[in-house]
């Protein structure tokens, strides 16, 4: 009977042991599945410093750019100012240029593309462009005056309404950006 009992303890302990190991690759292989990200922008170096430029994907910036993750990764999101973006119901097309090199942009551009994310407003057409250091590249930087970064443009019908410039006017980007639209 005690070798009965024996045996079918330690049954239910090998059961359980290999049951876990089948979890633990399952979550492995899931980690793996999930990290892996394709950027789409290429990293270019110039005078010895590592910068996107053109137009990129937010992805693009935190694959490339560990300090800009740690930003991210700190984001508390205002959920009133989420329901506000939420609320506008007229299209706005938002250029933001930034530098990925440059502090103001990790400071300012993470919260404003999280809360856009967040949101989810089909309204709200959000495009990145990245600028060299030197600030002559993309051409279409210089196209729009582009001195300084962030540079938010605000957009509806193609028509420039409104700039946020570097720093926000209030505490960030995104309460500027629904008092600008009047949401």
């Amino acid at each position: 009977m005690k070798n009965l009992v024996l045996l079918m303890l330690l049954s239910i302990i090998f059961a359980r042991c290999s049951a876990g190991k089948v979890i633990k690759s399952n979550t492995e292989e899931m980690k793996t599945t999930t990290t892996t990200y394709q950027p789409t922008a290429k990293l270019q170096t110039q005078n010895g410093r590592e910068m996107l430029v053109g137009t990129v994907a937010y992805d693009d910036i935190l694959h490339y750019f560990e300090n800009w993750r740690t930003e991210d990764a700190g984001i508390v999101l205002d959920q009133p100012l989420i329901d506000r973006i939420k609320a506008i119901n007229e299209p706005i097309d938002v250029v933001c240029y930034l530098g990925t090199w440059c502090e103001d942009s990790r400071n300012g551009v993470p919260p404003f593309v999280r809360a856009i994310r967040e949101a989810k407003n089909p309204n709200i057409q959000l495009t990145l462009i990245a600028i060299n250091r030197e600030k002559t590249e993309p051409e279409s930087l210089l196209e729009n005056g582009i001195e300084r970064v962030p540079t938010f443009i605000l957009k509806q019908n193609g028509e420039e309404f409104a700039r946020l410039v570097e720093f926000p006017m209030q505490e960030n980007f995104v309460l500027d950006f629904v008092e600008i639209a009047g949401y």
